[in-house]
């Protein structure tokens, strides 16, 4: 008899990589997904009946990656984080890239006058504005206006 059990570091691997291809999977769906940014760099180039197709694709995928888990007798990974905590996270990440949109930055990539340095503060402020609403809604728990 074969032993194919698998030792703690080659456990690691195979979920660090199931865990990589969900991360990219994530991508995908966000591409073939109905919602968009007005600043997406992709164009929407794909049909509705090739998105289908390939949201179906993605779920087969990890389908298919639960089940080797599963074969391999390894536990599915419980989430460690709280999605509060990254939202949480990605908004003050989000705060902290629209402080530095000031006329010091801006400075920084040649003359810019008092003017458009001001109106450029401004709309960054505004921004944040909205992105501390967020935070501010999450702590609270009562969820956005």
């Amino acid at each position: 008899m074969t032993d194919t059990r698998l030792n703690p570091n080659q456990v690691n691997r195979v979920l660090s990589t199931f865990a990589y291809v969900d991360e990219v999977l994530q991508g995908v769906e966000r591409l073939v997904g109905t919602r968009t940014s007005p600043l997406d760099p992709e164009r929407r180039d794909v049909s509705e009946a090739e998105a289908a197709l390939l949201r179906d694709l993605l779920e087969r995928v990890r389908q298919q990656m639960l089940s080797a888990l599963d074969q391999l007798g390894i536990p599915k990974p419980e989430p460690r984080h709280s999605a509060r905590w990254r939202i949480d996270t990605s908004l003050r990440f989000i705060d902290i890239a629209l402080s530095e949109l000031n006329e010091r930055t801006l400075r920084g990539y040649g003359g810019v006058s008092p003017a458009a340095a001001t109106e450029v503060t401004a709309v960054a402020t505004a921004v944040r504005d909205v992105v501390r609403e967020g935070r501010s809604a999450l702590h609270d728990g009562n969820g956005a206006k």
